[in-house]
């Protein structure tokens, strides 16, 4: 759940900072926002299930600018 939480956090700053949420129009996708070491300095947030971050991927809308 912290990740979950450390995520969306990431996503709300880089809404604040870009005008937009990662997959929206001229933004980067998803994946590529997971892979920001602005936003991860420490490497893309893992599921702790499936070892990777597929989950956060599947569950994210950029409508609300969210994961669960």
């Amino acid at each position: 759940m912290s990740n979950v939480a450390a995520i969306n956090t990431a996503l709300a700053l880089y809404q604040y900072r870009n005008g937009g949420c990662p997959g929206t129009s001229g933004m980067e996708t998803m994946t590529a926002f997971l892979a920001d070491t602005t936003y991860f300095p420490d490497g893309s947030p893992v599921d702790p299930f499936t070892k990777d971050n597929s989950t956060f991927i599947t569950n994210y809308t950029s409508a609300t600018c969210r994961t669960k």
